[in-house]
């Protein structure tokens, strides 16, 4: 026996009230989302700034070897700040899939209450601006945002540092050092950017109005 297709329910103002409601929820989280982010942000700003005020400690200290100390304390900078990219990765994502509910409501009322729309609406109504969880190769190599990108710099060009500092202490030539930091940075900065757009396709993999993942999510780092 062939299944009958479900009837659609008609469109009431209950119903569009409902959805109303739902697209203020999705707004305050989104809100929420990218307040979560400026705050990240300046906690890595702070404590980026205790870091800098450590290498110049250091520098003005009596320590028999100052490049293996400021070496440790770049490393120590980059590990951590790695911990930040990832969170602020993880809200990128919240902040995606809490625009896509939202555009996705707004276009469900605009389609079902038969309104008017200016020409504005047409990529919306159109779904040409639906988020796709698909990424070519070359958007590996470009950061997600811009919190994300100074980041991320910040994090390979302390291990470029760092490199050049522990070439000198080897006595490895001036060209080499410089080529293998350089190295070193673009190699990071590059990893950096694929990591942080792997984890906001990671989390947008299937978009949906669920808020609770955290059984799909269990295995990650940026758990929300």
């Amino acid at each position: 026996m062939s299944e009958q297709p479900e009837r659609e329910l008609p469109f009431t103002e209950k119903a569009e009230a409902f959805y109303t409601q739902e697209i203020d929820r999705f707004l305050s989280l989104y809100a929420d989302a990218q307040g979560t982010v400026q705050s990240i942000f300046n906690f890595y700003l702070t404590f980026a700034t205790a870091i800098i005020g450590g290498v110049f400690f250091i520098l003005q200290s009596d320590l028999d070897n100052l490049a293996l100390a400021i070496s440790g304390l770049l490393l120590l900078a980059a590990l951590i700040g790695s911990v930040y990219l990832s969170a602020i990765s993880g809200r990128y994502a919240q902040s995606a899939r809490y625009a896509y509910i939202v555009d996705e409501l707004r276009r469900y009322i605009i389609a079902h209450g038969s309104y008017p729309t200016p020409p504005a609406y047409s990529s919306l109504i159109a779904r040409e601006n639906v988020p796709d969880t698909g990424t070519m190769w070359y958007e590996w190599l470009f950061p997600t945002g811009t919190y994300q990108m100074f980041i991320a710099l910040m994090n390979s060009g302390a291990l470029a540092v760092m490199v050049l500092l522990l070439a000198g202490t080897g006595e490895v030539g001036g060209g080499r050092g410089i080529f293998a930091g350089l190295v070193l940075f673009l190699i990071t900065l590059t990893v950096y950017n694929a990591y942080s757009r792997l984890v906001i396709s990671r989390f947008n993999h299937d978009l949906h109005a669920r808020l609770n993942m955290g059984h799909d999510y269990s295995l990650w780092a940026s758990r929300q």
